[in-house]
């Protein structure tokens, strides 16, 4: 069954579309890592509500101005990097898809990014024209990817087929005429991207997306019924999974009239036992179900530490370790990769739920309380449950014990994922080229 899997996914790894990605994937690797490097440091310590800074009380012997001045050059670090990742996808996708075809790929890959910038484009009345961050950082990373392959497929069928020849001189005449061969294949680009953009302002407009995405959150966060918090929560997960930003990535635990309510009951009986609102889906997912991101991405890296034994997989493990800690796992996501692998799409959509829902039982028979206190941006996940419940030492032993079984459940897909690496290898070494 084993075998059977793993040549599977070797059929998937060699689809066009899977290995654009992946190539794609590898090139914004370190701009990914870079620009949640930044964000961590941003939040954990620069920020009047990170961890470290309220733990460290930073702000009672930094100088304010030094903050100020590090919280935006962090700030415009994380901009020009997480915060542009699609569009950096786009031109890397195209190019990549271009090149998988033997084409010329510097003008699909300028048109992949100017398409993408194009779909990002907004206009209201009280801004004026502006980007929608949320088509441009990796909550949209999907669509970057989607965009760039298609800019690629584009140029393949209507682009003049002058194949890229190794080894030969490129001379301005010949750039000059391959952009004018080019010339039909971007006024389709642009002029569909056009009217797509017109399409998107008029949803902004009428505020489609914005009340979509509340109403997720309310879903996600209120007294919703158990069973709808669960499918919120696979729901998420598998967003994350596909690069699309979902209802939890944007949401603290005490955001909603049930959370402060069960926060009130807390401090009025000096007991989080038998608040009103025990099972608040925000609570436990932040409090249980998010170790080191969406999809327990502190319990994949800690199965891949144990597992994985070659230089790149343990360089793979340290580069991410911090940002995981502190619970964002972009760099993980995407150079591991997690997005789009089918070998992780069961335990990061599944796993999550199992461990909310030990954890509702372990509330339900008062082995542990409701998280209900404020935690700090940027507390590491296995002590967000413990300072959530104002430092009850069970509390932190059962989220040890949780993360403990989340590692063991990744272990078996860490050694699928690491033998089907291993099959792309030989069939390269077979092949005579690289990364199927």
């Amino acid at each position: 069954m084993i075998d059977a899997i793993v040549k599977r996914t070797v059929r998937y790894r060699q689809h066009s579309f899977i290995r654009v990605v992946r190539r794609t994937l590898a090139v914004i690797f370190p701009l990914a890592l870079i620009g949640i490097i930044a964000q961590v440091l941003f939040i954990v310590f620069f920020s009047n509500d990170g961890y470290l800074y309220n733990v460290l009380s930073i702000g009672d012997w930094v100088p304010k101005v030094v903050l100020t001045k590090a919280q935006y050059s962090l700030l415009a670090l994380s901009q020009v990097t997480i915060e542009m990742l699609t569009v950096y996808a786009a031109y890397g996708a195209a190019r990549y898809t271009a090149q998988l075809y033997q084409i010329d790929d510097q003008v699909p890959g300028i048109t992949g990014l100017v398409t993408s910038l194009l779909l990002s484009v907004r206009y209201t009345p009280n801004r004026g024209v502006s980007f929608d961050q949320n088509m441009m950082s990796y909550g949209s990373l999907l669509g970057g990817l989607l965009v760039g392959y298609l800019v690629g497929q584009i140029f393949r069928w209507l682009g003049k087929k002058n194949r890229l020849k190794p080894g030969q001189p490129i001379h301005t005449v010949d750039i000059e005429e391959q952009v004018a061969a080019y010339t039909r294949p971007i006024l389709v680009i642009m002029l569909g991207a056009l009217a797509i953009n017109f399409v998107l302002n008029l949803v902004s407009y009428y505020s489609s997306y914005t009340q979509a995405a509340a109403l997720m959150q309310s879903l996600s966060s209120g007294n919703t019924p158990f069973w709808l918090e669960l499918l919120m929560v696979c729901l998420t997960t598998l967003l994350e999974w596909l690069g699309i930003i979902g209802s939890y990535n944007f949401q603290l635990g005490t955001d909603s009239t049930e959370a402060m309510a069960n926060l009130n009951y807390a401090l009025a009986h000096h007991t989080a036992y038998g608040v009103p609102y025990p099972y608040l889906g925000s609570s436990l997912y932040n409090s249980f179900a998010n170790f080191g991101g969406i999809g327990l991405a502190l319990a994949l890296l800690l199965a891949m530490a144990i597992v994985a034994h070659s230089y790149n997989e343990q360089r793979m493990v340290r580069a991410n370790f911090l940002p995981v800690l502190f619970n964002r796992n972009t760099g993980l996501m995407v150079g591991l990769p997690v997005l789009l692998n089918p070998l992780y799409i069961l335990p990061a959509v599944f796993l999550p739920m199992v461990n909310i829902l030990i954890a509702a039982f372990a509330i339900f028979i008062h082995l542990i309380p409701t998280p209900v206190y404020w935690v700090p941006d940027g507390t590491p996940g296995p002590l967000v449950a413990y300072v959530g419940s104002n430092g009850n030492f069970v509390t932190l032993l059962f989220t040890l014990a949780l993360l403990a079984f989340d590692v063991w459940v990744y272990i078996p897909f860490v050694r699928l994922s690491l033998a089907v690496e291993g099959r792309i290898r030989e069939i390269d070494a077979k092949e005579d080229h690289k990364d199927v």
